[in-house]
């Protein structure tokens, strides 16, 4: 289509006959027929490129320029990066206002226009660099980001006279902007610009990254590697998403509001009016989240990861390494190691290995692997009524009619333990109560406010970071966290005096032995079911307090053996052993041994994602939060854009005395159950740290006070990519 320098006669012939048609394509999707030098995709300063003056409403960051002519290619043509690193095709586009959006609607969408998302933003040339996009064609939905957008804009070096004074934040980001090496993908014609290399575009295309479990973690994961130009495999044991979603209690409902719980790209439908959804409405929003950014294809059902394990270096080089995997980058220094997944195809029943180049742990830790009581004597053999666990409960069909008429005893005092029975008690009423046998009493509450004030604006805004001790801190967070102590105190008695007033938890004996900021520190808050409290008035539910307990033919032997609780089904509602279920998918002893830590310390994950001592393999979602979407979903980004090489992970070193720190927070506020690695009262804290890791600002709101006073939610957080 073009005429070139020193081309033949037919050459010749060729470009003029296709002028026409060069020109047809240009008028339109509103690209200028000017051809220009053809660009590599590295910033180079200084340097200028000449283009059409009637397009130049904005000025284009210096580029490197070569000799070559080039002409316009369609965004889906392949390769259109040269070996040497070079773009073979660019257009001239320009910016859509919001007002020519308004009025054009889906035309808006053609090639060389970006939607502009910023209001007031003004219209403005710029240049789109078409980069092989094979491995993100399914991504072009980063396009309506703003903040991508906004990388955009600043990457093409809009003036500065049509954006106002840049603020010290805004000119590290251009800063940050104009040392990165850029890629733009596209989808059909929506392009997107992420900061990588071409290499490490190339290698997206043939590095293998595989995730175990589609529960919320492992969706999220999925959909940010799918952002960052990967094409992960998700092995699921189960025939659908969701996790722990799929199988639970009927009466199962959120626990937290639905702005807490959602994930930062997708709002709950307007449909759902409810504070506290039912669990099939949060299944529908799981899947309403899988299918908008088509993640169901990247998922093989039915498929269970019998194990795991490392090839490509041994125990002794590993653990002698430096920088995690060799070099302190995604896949390692390069010399092929892998992981290898033996999988069981559940339907067919046959195994089959595969092998992936990363691997993303997304297996949860409360399902899998039941926690059963030990017992040195009397136990579950002499029962002769049924035993069955939490886990083995919820699967069932109709629960209704097998604890019908029955003596029930739940054994437990978590969240599940009150769920089931309430819902024992709602079958059976006061002819056959239900006993619950605990041993800690915890604060299950029935509402997420004190006195009409959300307890978010008291432990999940950024002025109550400051009241906590935290990982890493200076000098002067230190002080402040040591003076505020007394407020911390104060704050946690008014929300307590609100509870044992408004719940009759003194009456029953149920006010916990530990104070609520320590139960928000430690992740042990939870709903009450609805009505808990009227069945123990009534008798429907008795409540026992044993420290231990044994069988005996006919039921269960409180702990000073005086009194028998005569049971014909028991119900253990004991938890799971996250950590064992960890170490049993790894082959390896070493893994095994290293993976989960020990008894007496935290689980070892830097940025509670990456093991020091185990390269190419990520864990998301075992540590825990208020809301586990909200924590999940930040650290697959995190982990997502260390995938595509945004930044290196420090020398094992430093990362071992990161965890060190952060062990010591869990000791200090979690308590006992430092194990279950609870973020939930620091988790601005923890984001701001992957914000700074992956080169965004940690701030996310608009204005002092927001930024101070308004509680932080994934909704914060969307189109961070």
């Amino acid at each position: 289509m073009v005429h070139k320098p020193g081309a033949g006669l037919a050459s010749s012939l060729v470009a003029t006959l296709l002028t026409p048609l060069l020109c047809n394509i240009c008028m339109n999707h509103n690209i200028h027929n000017t051809p220009f030098g053809s660009l590599e995709v590295n910033h180079v300063p200084n340097r200028g490129i000449n283009m059409c003056r009637e397009c130049m409403h904005a000025r284009i960051p210096q580029m490197a320029v070569s000799d070559r002519v080039l002409g316009v290619r369609e965004p889906d043509q392949h390769p259109l990066v040269r070996d040497d690193g070079q773009v073979d095709g660019a257009i001239l586009g320009r910016c859509v206002s919001p007002a020519e959006r308004a009025a054009h609607g889906a035309e808006c969408g053609r090639v060389g226009e970006l939607h502009e998302a910023e209001q007031g933003a003004p219209t403005s040339a710029c240049l789109l660099l078409f980069s092989d996009g094979k491995a993100c064609m399914d991504s072009w939905e980063l396009i309506a980001s703003v903040e991508r957008l906004a990388w955009m804009h600043g990457f093409m070096g809009v003036d500065s006279t049509l954006e106002g004074p840049r603020s010290r934040v805004q000119e590290k980001e251009d800063e940050w902007r104009m040392n990165q090496t850029w890629t733009l993908y596209t989808k059909g014609t929506l392009p997107f610009l992420l900061p990588t290399t071409w290499k490490q575009s190339k290698r997206m295309e043939r590095k293998r990254v595989g995730i175990v479990g589609a529960g919320v973690s492992g969706l999220a994961a999925c959909k940010h590697a799918l952002d960052t130009g990967f094409s992960p495999v998700v092995f699921e044991a189960d025939e659908s998403i969701g996790g722990v979603w799929t199988r639970t209690l009927e009466s199962t409902r959120l626990q937290a509001t639905t702005g807490a719980y959602r994930f930062s790209d997708l709002a709950w439908p307007e449909s759902v009016t409810e504070k506290y959804p039912s669990h099939r409405k949060v299944m529908d929003y799981i899947k309403s989240y899988a299918c908008k950014f088509e993640l169901l294809k990247y998922i093989r059902f039915n498929s269970q990861v019998l194990g795991v394990e490392y090839f490509g270096a041994t125990e002794e080089e590993i653990m002698s390494l430096e920088l995690w995997s060799g070099n302190g980058t995604a896949f390692g220094a390069g010399k092929g190691g892998v992981w290898r997944l033996t999988v069981k195809d559940l339907k067919v029943g046959n195994t089959e290995v595969f092998q992936v180049d990363f691997l993303i742990l997304c297996i949860g830790r409360h399902s899998g692997t039941p926690n059963i009581p030990e017992f040195q004597a009397n136990g579950p053999e002499l029962f002769k009524g049924k035993i069955l666990h939490s886990l083995d409960y919820s699967y069932m069909d109709n629960v209704a009619e097998f604890v019908k008429g029955k003596h029930v005893t739940i054994v437990g005092s978590g969240k599940s333990a009150f769920d089931i029975a309430a819902e024992v008690a709602r079958v059976n009423g006061t002819s056959k109560p239900c006993t619950m046998i605990y041993r800690t009493k915890h604060w299950l509450v029935h509402k997420s406010s004190v006195w009409g004030v959300e307890l978010g604006y008291l432990y999940l805004n950024r002025i109550s970071q400051l009241l906590f001790h935290k990982p890493g801190e200076g000098f002067l967070h230190y002080i402040l966290a040591t003076a505020l102590s007394p407020l911390r105190w104060a704050i946690s008695k008014v929300i307590e005096t609100y509870f044992k007033w408004s719940i009759p938890l003194q009456k029953h004996g149920m006010v916990p032995d530990y104070n609520f900021s320590y139960a928000m520190s430690a992740c042990l808050i939870a709903m009450l079911p609805e009505g808990f409290y009227d069945m123990v008035d009534e008798g429907s539910i008795m409540l026992k307090k044993s420290k231990t307990f044994s069988f005996c033919d006919n039921g269960i032997i409180l702990q000073d053996g005086n009194e028998r609780v005569k049971s014909d089904i028991v119900i253990l509602a004991t938890g799971f052993r996250g950590d064992q279920k960890l170490r049993d998918i790894f082959t390896a002893n070493w893994c095994k041994r290293i993976v989960a830590g020990s008894s007496n310390t935290a689980v070892p994950l830097y940025r509670e994602c990456i093991h020091p001592r185990i390269p190419q393999l990520a864990i998301i979602g075992y540590s825990e939060s208020l809301t586990h979407i909200y924590a999940a979903e930040r650290m697959a980004n995190w982990v997502a854009h260390f995938l595509g090489g945004g930044f290196q992970l420090p020398s094992i070193r430093c990362m071992e005395k990161s965890i060190a720190e952060w062990t010591k927070y869990k000791n200090r506020y979690n308590g006992k159950y430092f194990r279950r690695s609870c973020i939930s009262t620091i988790n601005i804290w923890f984001n701001d740290l992957l914000c700074q890791d992956i080169g965004c600002n940690p701030k996310r709101k608009k204005g002092f006070l927001a930024e101070w006073f308004q509680p932080y939610g994934p909704a914060d957080y969307a189109g961070l990519y």
